[in-house]
Protein backbone atom coordinates (compact mmCIF):
# COMPACT_ATOMS: atom_id res chain seq x y z
CA UNK A 1 0.00 0.00 0.00
CA UNK A 2 3.21 2.21 0.00
CA UNK A 3 2.62 3.90 2.87
CA UNK A 4 5.23 2.04 5.87
CA UNK A 5 7.85 4.45 4.94
CA UNK A 6 10.36 6.74 7.44
CA UNK A 7 7.53 9.25 7.41
CA UNK A 8 5.07 7.30 9.37
CA UNK A 9 7.27 6.85 11.96
CA UNK A 10 7.61 9.17 15.28
CA UNK A 11 10.67 10.77 16.57
CA UNK A 12 12.65 8.69 19.69
CA UNK A 13 10.91 9.71 23.08
CA UNK A 14 12.34 12.31 24.91
CA UNK A 15 11.66 11.20 27.90
CA UNK A 16 13.45 7.96 27.93
CA UNK A 17 14.23 7.61 31.84
CA UNK A 18 10.93 7.46 32.80
CA UNK A 19 9.56 4.78 29.93
CA UNK A 20 12.48 2.90 30.11
CA UNK A 21 11.14 0.05 31.87
CA UNK A 22 8.31 0.15 28.67
CA UNK A 23 10.26 0.85 25.97
CA UNK A 24 9.67 -2.33 24.76
CA UNK A 25 5.90 -3.01 24.92
CA UNK A 26 3.33 -2.16 22.68
CA UNK A 27 0.56 -0.54 24.38
CA UNK A 28 -2.85 -0.62 22.62
CA UNK A 29 -5.53 2.02 24.02
CA UNK A 30 -9.07 -0.30 22.83
CA UNK A 31 -12.12 1.53 24.06
CA UNK A 32 -14.58 2.30 21.94
CA UNK A 33 -13.99 6.00 20.29
CA UNK A 34 -15.79 8.84 22.73
CA UNK A 35 -14.46 7.10 25.56
CA UNK A 36 -11.34 9.76 26.36
CA UNK A 37 -8.94 7.92 23.48
CA UNK A 38 -7.91 11.14 22.19
CA UNK A 39 -7.02 12.49 25.96
CA UNK A 40 -4.71 9.42 26.34
CA UNK A 41 -3.18 9.53 23.14
CA UNK A 42 -1.63 13.33 24.42
CA UNK A 43 -1.10 11.96 27.58
CA UNK A 44 1.46 9.56 26.22
CA UNK A 45 2.84 12.04 23.89
CA UNK A 46 3.52 14.14 26.83
CA UNK A 47 4.84 10.86 28.90
CA UNK A 48 7.44 11.01 25.56
CA UNK A 49 5.91 7.51 24.18
CA UNK A 50 5.72 7.26 20.04
CA UNK A 51 2.27 7.37 19.38
CA UNK A 52 0.92 5.83 15.97
CA UNK A 53 -0.21 8.25 13.47
CA UNK A 54 -4.03 7.92 13.45
CA UNK A 55 -5.12 8.39 9.90
CA UNK A 56 -2.90 6.00 8.74
CA UNK A 57 -4.58 3.33 10.92
CA UNK A 58 -8.05 4.32 10.20
CA UNK A 59 -7.56 4.09 6.56
CA UNK A 60 -6.27 0.68 6.65
CA UNK A 61 -9.70 -0.36 8.87
CA UNK A 62 -11.15 0.63 5.82
CA UNK A 63 -9.30 -2.36 4.13
CA UNK A 64 -10.18 -4.45 7.02
CA UNK A 65 -13.82 -3.52 6.65
CA UNK A 66 -14.08 -3.97 3.37
CA UNK A 67 -11.83 -6.76 2.37
CA UNK A 68 -10.80 -8.83 5.44
CA UNK A 69 -7.13 -7.29 4.96
CA UNK A 70 -6.11 -6.90 8.86
CA UNK A 71 -2.02 -8.15 8.02
CA UNK A 72 -1.35 -3.86 6.76
CA UNK A 73 -2.47 -3.17 10.10
CA UNK A 74 -0.43 -5.75 11.93
CA UNK A 75 2.49 -4.34 10.10
CA UNK A 76 1.60 -0.76 10.83
CA UNK A 77 1.75 -1.75 14.23
CA UNK A 78 5.50 -1.86 13.93
CA UNK A 79 5.59 2.05 13.12
CA UNK A 80 5.27 3.29 16.61
CA UNK A 81 4.61 2.49 21.05
CA UNK A 82 1.18 3.12 21.55
CA UNK A 83 -1.95 2.61 19.23
CA UNK A 84 -5.30 4.12 19.92
CA UNK A 85 -8.95 4.80 17.86
CA UNK A 86 -9.88 3.05 14.71
CA UNK A 87 -9.21 0.01 14.34
CA UNK A 88 -7.64 -0.61 17.83
CA UNK A 89 -10.88 0.54 19.36
CA UNK A 90 -12.93 -2.11 16.77
CA UNK A 91 -14.69 -5.49 17.85
CA UNK A 92 -12.37 -8.46 18.21
CA UNK A 93 -9.12 -6.53 16.91
CA UNK A 94 -7.72 -7.22 19.98
CA UNK A 95 -7.79 -10.62 19.69
CA UNK A 96 -5.33 -9.99 16.71
CA UNK A 97 -3.33 -7.89 18.25
CA UNK A 98 -2.56 -9.93 21.17
CA UNK A 99 -1.93 -12.75 18.83
CA UNK A 100 0.69 -10.92 17.25
CA UNK A 101 2.10 -9.12 20.80
CA UNK A 102 1.07 -11.72 23.41
CA UNK A 103 3.42 -9.00 26.26
CA UNK A 104 1.31 -6.17 25.22
CA UNK A 105 -0.40 -4.15 27.76
CA UNK A 106 -4.16 -3.37 26.77
CA UNK A 107 -6.21 -0.35 28.35
CA UNK A 108 -9.99 -0.44 28.15
CA UNK A 109 -11.37 2.80 28.36
CA UNK A 110 -15.01 3.28 29.41
CA UNK A 111 -17.81 6.31 29.78
CA UNK A 112 -19.92 6.80 32.84
CA UNK A 113 -22.78 5.01 31.20
CA UNK A 114 -23.41 3.26 28.08
CA UNK A 115 -25.94 6.36 27.13
CA UNK A 116 -23.37 9.09 27.85
CA UNK A 117 -21.46 7.48 25.24
CA UNK A 118 -23.85 6.97 22.60
CA UNK A 119 -25.22 10.56 22.97
CA UNK A 120 -21.80 11.44 22.47
CA UNK A 121 -20.98 9.49 19.50
CA UNK A 122 -23.71 10.99 17.57
CA UNK A 123 -23.18 14.35 18.89
CA UNK A 124 -19.70 13.96 17.70
CA UNK A 125 -20.48 12.88 14.20
CA UNK A 126 -23.49 15.15 13.79
CA UNK A 127 -21.16 18.53 14.32
CA UNK A 128 -18.30 16.73 12.46
CA UNK A 129 -21.03 16.66 9.55
CA UNK A 130 -21.47 20.03 10.29
CA UNK A 131 -25.34 19.24 11.75
CA UNK A 132 -26.62 20.89 14.67
CA UNK A 133 -25.28 18.33 18.04
CA UNK A 134 -28.61 17.34 18.50
CA UNK A 135 -29.59 16.36 15.40
CA UNK A 136 -29.22 12.43 13.75
CA UNK A 137 -26.87 12.35 10.84
CA UNK A 138 -28.21 10.47 7.77
CA UNK A 139 -26.13 8.39 5.06
CA UNK A 140 -25.88 11.28 2.39
CA UNK A 141 -24.36 13.67 5.36
CA UNK A 142 -22.06 11.12 6.38
CA UNK A 143 -20.77 10.61 2.88
CA UNK A 144 -20.63 14.70 2.57
CA UNK A 145 -17.85 14.56 5.01
CA UNK A 146 -14.76 14.90 3.64
CA UNK A 147 -12.01 13.56 6.39
CA UNK A 148 -9.44 11.69 4.54
CA UNK A 149 -11.95 10.93 1.93
CA UNK A 150 -15.77 11.73 0.84
CA UNK A 151 -17.63 9.06 2.61
CA UNK A 152 -15.36 7.76 5.05
CA UNK A 153 -17.38 8.25 7.91
CA UNK A 154 -20.05 7.15 6.68
CA UNK A 155 -17.81 3.64 5.60
CA UNK A 156 -16.27 3.95 9.35
CA UNK A 157 -20.02 3.69 10.68
CA UNK A 158 -20.82 0.55 8.40
CA UNK A 159 -17.96 -1.24 9.48
CA UNK A 160 -17.66 -0.42 12.98
CA UNK A 161 -21.67 -0.70 13.52
CA UNK A 162 -22.83 -3.06 10.76
CA UNK A 163 -24.52 -0.93 8.85
CA UNK A 164 -26.72 -1.43 6.42
CA UNK A 165 -27.79 -4.42 8.91
CA UNK A 166 -28.17 -2.26 11.80
CA UNK A 167 -30.13 1.41 10.82
CA UNK A 168 -27.75 4.53 11.53
CA UNK A 169 -27.56 5.41 15.05
CA UNK A 170 -29.81 2.57 16.14
CA UNK A 171 -29.47 2.95 20.32
CA UNK A 172 -30.51 0.20 21.41
CA UNK A 173 -28.30 -2.40 18.77
CA UNK A 174 -25.48 0.33 19.54
CA UNK A 175 -25.53 0.30 23.55
CA UNK A 176 -25.06 -3.22 22.71
CA UNK A 177 -22.56 -3.15 20.61
CA UNK A 178 -20.82 -0.70 23.51
CA UNK A 179 -21.79 -3.15 26.61
CA UNK A 180 -20.71 -6.60 24.57
CA UNK A 181 -17.60 -4.98 23.54
CA UNK A 182 -16.21 -3.95 27.51
CA UNK A 183 -17.55 -7.76 28.38
CA UNK A 184 -15.63 -9.45 26.18
CA UNK A 185 -12.77 -7.79 26.78
CA UNK A 186 -12.91 -8.11 30.21
CA UNK A 187 -13.53 -12.18 29.64
CA UNK A 188 -10.95 -12.10 27.03
CA UNK A 189 -8.32 -10.67 29.81
CA UNK A 190 -9.25 -12.52 32.74
CA UNK A 191 -6.82 -14.85 33.10
CA UNK A 192 -4.10 -12.13 31.99
CA UNK A 193 -5.16 -9.34 34.69
CA UNK A 194 -1.30 -7.45 34.24
CA UNK A 195 -2.11 -6.63 30.75
CA UNK A 196 -5.67 -4.76 31.34
CA UNK A 197 -6.88 -2.13 32.76
CA UNK A 198 -10.49 -0.77 32.61
CA UNK A 199 -10.12 3.29 33.17
CA UNK A 200 -12.63 6.26 32.96
CA UNK A 201 -10.53 9.17 31.91
CA UNK A 202 -13.08 11.80 34.32
CA UNK A 203 -12.41 9.68 37.11
CA UNK A 204 -9.16 11.49 38.76
CA UNK A 205 -8.47 8.44 40.42
CA UNK A 206 -8.58 6.27 37.25
CA UNK A 207 -5.43 8.35 36.39
CA UNK A 208 -3.58 7.10 39.20
CA UNK A 209 -4.62 3.75 38.82
CA UNK A 210 -3.22 4.19 35.65
CA UNK A 211 0.13 5.77 36.33
CA UNK A 212 0.39 2.37 38.79
CA UNK A 213 -0.48 0.11 35.88
CA UNK A 214 2.29 1.43 33.81
CA UNK A 215 4.32 1.99 36.74
CA UNK A 216 5.23 5.49 35.93
CA UNK A 217 5.87 8.26 38.35
CA UNK A 218 3.90 11.18 37.55
CA UNK A 219 4.50 14.24 39.33
CA UNK A 220 3.55 16.84 37.19
CA UNK A 221 -0.20 15.65 36.43
CA UNK A 222 -2.44 14.41 38.68
CA UNK A 223 -5.56 13.91 36.32
CA UNK A 224 -5.99 12.96 32.68
CA UNK A 225 -6.15 16.21 29.97
CA UNK A 226 -9.25 16.43 28.78
CA UNK A 227 -9.16 16.49 25.03
CA UNK A 228 -11.45 16.81 21.67
CA UNK A 229 -15.00 17.04 23.95
CA UNK A 230 -17.77 16.96 21.99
Amino acid sequence: MGIFNRGIFNKPSKNKAKISHLQNKKIFIIGFNKTGTTSLKWLFEYWGFNVGKQQYAELLSIYWYKYGDYENILKYCDSAQVFQDRPFSSQDFYKKLYNKYPDALFILTIRDSPDQWFNSLKSYHAKAVGLPSHETPKKEDLNRASYIYPGFMFDVVCGNYNHPEVPLYDKKTYLNFYTDHINKVEEYFQDKPDQLIKINVSMQEDFKKLCNFLKIKEHNLKSFPHKNKT
